[in-house]
């Protein structure tokens, strides 16, 4: 099977543009202001919570709606800021990677509301790097480097 250009060719590492984009987009999620946090998508690009139905948004319109009402209902629990911890970058290409932590939600009283780990899968594209899918999932769950791997069977 022939290589890919992008797969002998050494790649830039991109970690600290990669960080930087996220922790814009995590500074303009508190916020609360959808137009904000809707700079930081490159579009299709889509939502996922552990639990919940998949969100995909086409477009900023869509996108508009679908963080109007999560940040809706943030406000009603009283969102002030984020903390993120264990955050890690993973360069899977020249313009792909992922970004993975533990944020926990803290509310204007000073208290943690909610915690959980997420995954993002960013692009880099004219305009920097940006965010193509966010999830959402247990805070236990990030990504973690593998001890050992089998494969078993051929693809």
């Amino acid at each position: 099977m022939a290589s890919s250009p992008s797969s002998t060719s050494a790649t830039t590492d991109e970690t600290p543009a990669i960080c930087q984009s996220f922790q814009a987009y995590a500074k303009a999620f508190e916020t609360l202001k959808p137009r904000q946090v809707l700079k930081f998508y490159d579009y299709p690009a889509m939502l996922m919570k552990t639990g919940t139905k998949p969100r995909s948004f086409g477009n900023p319109i869509a996108g508009l709606i679908i963080f109007f009402l999560l940040m809706q209902d943030l406000r009603k629990q009283q969102y002030q800021r984020s903390q993120m911890t264990q955050l890690k970058v993973t360069q899977l290409s020249a313009d792909l990677a992922l970004v993975s932590g533990q944020a926990s939600r803290i509310n204007l009283a000073g208290e943690v509301f909610e915690s959980f780990g997420f995954t993002y899968t960013m692009r880099k594209t004219h305009k920097g790097w940006k965010i193509i899918v966010g999830t959402i999932h247990n805070i236990e769950t990030i990504l973690r480097n593998c001890e050992t791997a089998e494969v078993s069977g051929s693809s």
